[in-house]
């Protein structure tokens, strides 16, 4: 498994709120990686600033998505909750707490959104991060559109492989889970 899959799968992980498959880079676009698992679909970006921030995004077939922001200069506490919004263009998120993450070597923090972020996100030239009112990241947008249409298409077979599971889901319930529990008609006493 090479590094950037690596990290996308671990990123899973740390945003999802369900165990993490592991993830496969399906293509880049803008500078972007995006990548899938069996039940999303995001992009992630290494901007070359100290400490190196990564930012992930991961879009869920229901609309929410997750976006976290780590770097390796940064003290985030695991699970702790911070004042975190963004600004995209003219349009401000926030107002839920972010969430501490943290390993040995990359800390940050997880917001989750709704589908309207990904629209903004995907138009915009620049995110700003702000911590409590004060700006403590830049990074640059571009490509995110033609990222951003990548990650749509692949939640798309994300969508169509879970329908396909839930029919057959749904055929099996009709099946007894252990036919071999209680007693046939036809068997001989």
């Amino acid at each position: 498994m090479n590094l950037r899959v690596l990290y996308a799968a671990v990123a899973v992980a740390a945003i999802s709120s369900f165990p993490a498959h592991a993830a496969e880079i399906i293509g880049t676009r803008g500078g972007w990686e995006v990548f899938r698992d069996d039940k999303s679909c995001g992009l992630t970006m290494d901007y070359e600033v100290p400490g190196e921030t990564q930012m992930t995004v991961v879009k869920y077939p229901g609309g929410n998505i997750r976006i976290m922001i780590t770097n390796t200069e940064w003290s985030a506490k695991q699970d702790q909750l911070y004042d975190i919004s963004y600004q995209l263009g003219g349009a401000t998120y926030g107002g839920a707490k972010a969430v501490g993450t943290a390993d040995r070597a990359r800390k940050g923090f997880v917001s989750t959104f709704v589908a309207g972020f990904a629209d903004d996100f995907a138009k915009s030239k620049l995110l700003r991060v702000m911590l409590s009112g004060e700006e403590i990241e830049r990074l640059s947008l571009s490509g995110t559109g033609a990222a951003m249409t990548l990650v749509d298409q692949c939640l798309e077979a994300v969508r169509a492989s879970l329908s396909a599971a839930e029919r057959e889901k749904e055929k099996r319930s009709q099946l007894p889970k252990d036919p071999f529990a209680r007693p046939s008609r036809n068997q001989d006493p």
